[in-house]
């Protein structure tokens, strides 16, 4: 049996967080057909990470059911040290049937700054723009240092390297 990709979302009271992570979801079940694709949620949405774990263990019977969780984060703040961790921890001695392990978070990634240059180029402005522009690069919050050191480092490169006015 293939491994199962464990996409982990944080969730929001904001239906729309949870519309895009399913969303997400089917548009990698489209690029890789013959890769079962679930989702869990920390908080706030449902189906939560350990309801999905514990689907997988009953679906799987007396075979060991192999699983990749792949957090959407972009950087090791607390969830992925923490939260994420801990309920796969639990869910591992809870259910022997299933074999976890925990992808690294997305980011940092070039292909985010792509993407946000692309939503601003969308948004009306144009590449001549840049030298007099400055842009908001806003991240949820973290206590945890790494964190807003990783968010930090990508607005001054992404200033150092598109040329504008001011990344922060």
């Amino acid at each position: 049996m293939p491994p199962v990709l464990l996409v982990v979302a944080h969730g929001s009271r904001d239906p729309r967080h949870a519309a895009t992570v399913h969303a997400l979801a089917r548009r990698v079940r489209a690029l890789r057909p013959g890769l079962r694709v679930e989702t869990g949620f920390l908080d706030f949405n449902t189906p939560s990470v350990p309801e999905v774990l514990d689907r997988l263990a009953r679906e799987g019977g007396p075979h060991v059911v192999e699983v990749v969780a792949q957090p959407l984060l972009l950087t090791r703040a607390f969830h992925a040290k923490a939260d994420i961790p801990a309920v796969l921890r639990e869910a591992s001695e809870r259910l022997p049937g299933l074999r976890i392990r925990q992808a690294g978070v997305l980011g940092p990634s070039p292909l985010l700054v792509g993407a946000l240059e692309r939503r601003l180029y969308e948004a009306g402005l144009a590449r001549s723009d840049r030298p007099s522009t400055g842009v908001v690069l806003a991240s949820a919050g973290s206590s945890d240092p790494e964190a807003a050191a990783v968010i930090a480092g990508i607005a001054a490169e992404w200033q150092r390297r598109a040329g504008w006015y001011a990344v922060r």
